[in-house]
């Protein structure tokens, strides 16, 4: 992870952390080739791939005009996976070959940009290994309703998970519904599906505010505010 502010105090407000080697320097023996990508931004916008220390530099730099935080992970050879995964369950996983170059913004957002196989083609096995695992990581991190979880299918056996996307997209480009009508669910359907679980988490929720609520002292608090949820 690298920080916007790292350094700045120090090198006065014209220059940035990575004009002045700190990229370079934090970097060091983490190996080549690596993906930046920006920690907070969502649709692969700022993601690039950096095969040395002078793209690296030049990529941090670009990725910071898009968040003050900058994640380098390792690159990892193998198949992008996307699995969507509706209430709990992994309806299928779809697998993506941009055209050239990373599945990076422009490969996501223009039609014809990159290729999609679905199902991924996997193994058995390894098909059904990658949809335990992005179930297994939608359960970890306590989520309901729709994610779709991205992974790296890499050659040696492995599958790696690149993130949990807790809000995918719905374009007509984007991977969630392909998966969700891969899997017999049409795209108003789907719609339903995830507008009624929002609906029963927002009750819940709702309800758990007001409990909390119930124990504020003051003139604000309402007589029988208990007895209001339900």
């Amino acid at each position: 992870m690298i920080d916007a502010g790292a350094g700045r105090s120090d090198l006065g407000d014209d220059t940035d952390c990575a004009g002045a080697g700190l990229v370079v320097a934090a970097h060091g023996s983490f190996g080549f080739p690596v993906v930046v990508k920006p920690a907070g931004e969502g649709s692969s916008l700022g993601v690039e791939l950096a095969r040395d220390e002078i793209e690296l530099e030049a990529a941090v730099d670009r990725a910071l005009r898009f968040d003050d935080e900058v994640l380098v992970e390792r690159f990892i050879e193998g198949k992008e996976i996307s699995v969507g995964v509706l209430d709990g369950k992994a309806m299928g996983a779809v697998e993506i070959l941009p055209r050239r170059g990373l599945y990076d913004f422009q490969s996501k957002m223009t039609p014809g940009r990159s290729e999609y196989h679905l199902p991924a083609r996997l193994s058995p096995e390894r098909y059904r290994s990658a949809l335990r695992l992005a179930t297994m990581a939608h359960d970890a991190l306590g989520c309901d309703g729709a994610t779709r979880v991205d992974l790296i299918v890499s050659e040696r056996g492995n599958e790696v998970i690149l993130e949990v996307n807790t809000l995918p997209g719905l374009t007509p480009t984007s991977l969630f519904p392909r998966i969700a009508q891969g899997a017999g669910v049409p795209f108003a359907e789907l719609v339903e599906e995830i507008l009624a679980g929002a609906r029963l988490r927002a009750h819940g929720h709702r309800r758990e505010r007001r409990i909390l609520g119930a124990s504020f002292e003051g003139s604000e608090r309402r007589a029988g505010f208990l007895s209001e949820a339900h």
